[in-house]
């Protein structure tokens, strides 16, 4: 017969109680590093999920930025143009091919100013309208119409001069398609196709 004193239960029941106390410990330990694993977890994807939020609203006000921009360029055109047609009205002499060669000829002063003022309107289509696919199509016939009748007037070299060297290669080349090919062939390349037109350097800005 086994026989068992009080201090041996008492004994056991301690050891039990110091036991059972470890366990839980363990356990607690366990659970709080369990659920700090999750929490680093969760403020992970709360970070990500933070900076992909900032990053979506960086594009969307970039975005923004380039329809204002877009917005201001289509607006200031389309002023540039009314103020020329305005002279032109005044003055109508200015835009019908037959008088323009006389004055030409005459190299008569006021068509000269005229002229110029019709050419820096171009460049401007040039340098803002033709980076954008709409407003490109837009204005393709205006630069067209405008490089077919003061085109002889930009390529004297004198009047080059004024402008940019790409922007008078331009002129050259749809000139010289104007004679060969037409003015809706021109329009339409320059609308759907501008690379045939527009220089390697003008390129590289138009990407950008």
């Amino acid at each position: 017969m086994i026989t068992v004193t009080l201090d041996e239960i008492g004994t056991f029941m301690i050891e039990s109680v110091y036991f059972l106390g470890a366990i839980f410990a363990l356990a607690f330990s366990i659970i709080a590093y369990l659920e700090g694993r999750n929490a680093k977890k969760d403020a992970a994807k709360a970070t990500a999920a933070a900076e992909k939020a900032e990053a979506n609203m960086l594009l969307r006000v970039k975005e923004a930025e380039k329809k204002l921009a877009d917005a201001a360029s289509y607006a200031g055109i389309d002023l540039l143009l009314k103020d020329i047609l305005q002279m032109a009205m005044n003055k109508p002499e200015l835009r019908i091919p037959e008088k323009i060669s006389e004055k030409l000829e005459k190299k008569d002063k006021e068509y000269s100013i005229y002229a110029e003022i019709c050419m820096n309107f171009a460049e401007t289509i040039y340098d803002d309208a033709l980076r954008n696919d709409e407003n490109r199509v837009t204005y393709a016939p205006t630069i067209t119409d405008e490089i077919k009748l003061h085109g002889k007037w930009f390529l004297d070299k004198e009047n080059r001069k004024r402008y940019k060297p790409e922007f008078g290669n331009f002129v050259e080349k749809v000139k010289a398609d104007l004679v060969e090919k037409g003015f809706d062939v021109v329009c339409d390349t320059i609308a759907n196709n501008p690379d045939e037109y527009i220089s390697a350097k003008k390129k590289r800005k138009m990407t950008k």
